[in-house]
């Protein structure tokens, strides 16, 4: 059984494109960045059937949803090494930053909160990248 027929009943181009554009992405990555790369690869699938597919590598644990303050979903591959997240404010994307060390904050946190049991964490960032104009005229 191929990578592609695990998570899909039926196998189809946009489904296999999506399934390869995760497996290349080396971070989140919206619906609309999405499309745009089926757009590129000349795929031109409705958002409900991108969502589709998505939902299903979803429920198949193959990707993470990632929601952002600013309402927005994004989508990455499951990685085996907890790390953070860097959104830039400018240009909407969103980084994976190299796993830093929470655990003194969270066995500081659990001996505070003795009747809280904590499952998980997220940290993400929000500012400028370095590829944004806004950012390097600051510089």
């Amino acid at each position: 059984m191929s990578k592609s027929t695990a998570y899909f009943n039926r196998k189809t181009p946009v489904s296999s494109a999506v399934l390869a554009f995760f497996g290349s992405s080396h971070h989140p990555v919206s619906v609309n960045h999405i499309l745009d790369y089926l757009n590129k690869k000349n795929l031109f699938p409705n958002k409900t059937t991108v969502y589709r597919i998505i939902d299903k590598l979803l429920a198949a644990n193959y990707i993470t949803e990632l929601t952002l303050r600013t309402g927005g979903a994004y989508y990455e591959r499951i990685h085996t090494q907890p790390h953070h997240h860097f959104f830039c404010v400018d240009c909407k994307s969103v980084f994976c930053m190299e796993a830093t060390p929470a655990e003194p904050l969270i066995e500081t946190m659990k001996t505070a909160n003795s009747s809280f049991q904590i499952h998980s964490h997220d940290l993400n960032l929000y500012g400028r990248c370095s590829h944004c104009p806004s950012n390097k005229s600051t510089q």
